[in-house]
């Protein structure tokens, strides 16, 4: 059973990042949306009381078993697919735009992950921009973010990250 589980992620995994090098729009737009869709669950799942957990019906049970591991395998898919084919950064960032909460999240949260690939001056403006999105998911991974590599904490003030940034950017 793990061993079909493995081949099932690997496959999902390596047909993300074929997607991604291909850079068909919709398609990526798609992933990010499974993507964000599959951290919305896990994160809802976090929230509950262990015993609720523990007791889940057999549907919540597939739910939770798809939720704790469906965001790494896509994650990891369009990571190295963005980073096998960087033409792709204005793709990801329109998603940051998209009227779908889900796949907005599913872009912040790639957009995560690309720190170590790109800098953070083409970054950090996209993490502040995101910080009066609509959805609270967006808004805590941006915050998070921002809090993380810059080592401030303005919490969700949108107008004192921007002012910070721009007397500051030329530091990073």
């Amino acid at each position: 059973l793990r061993l079909t589980k493995n081949a099932n992620e690997k496959s999902a995994d390596l047909a993300t990042q074929a997607i991604c090098i291909i850079g068909n729009k919709d398609a990526i737009f798609s992933s990010l949306k499974g993507y964000g869709q599959a951290l919305a669950e896990l994160n809802r799942f976090s929230k509950m009381p262990l015993e609720k957990i523990r007791n889940l019906s057999a549907d919540e049970q597939k739910s939770f078993e798809a939720a704790k591991s469906a965001p790494s395998v896509i994650g990891d898919g369009l990571d190295v697919g963005l980073q096998l084919n960087r033409s792709i950064f204005p793709i990801i960032k329109e998603a940051l735009n998209d009227s779908d909460w889900q796949v907005r999240l599913g872009a912040i949260a790639v957009l995560n992950d690309m720190t170590q690939i790109f800098k953070n001056k083409e970054l950090i403006p996209l993490f502040i921009s995101k910080l009066d999105d609509k959805s609270n998911d967006v808004k805590e991974i941006a915050l998070w973010k921002l809090q993380g590599v810059l080592g401030k904490d303005f919490k969700d003030d949108k107008v004192l990250w921007q002012q910070w940034w721009q007397e500051h950017q030329n530091e990073y």
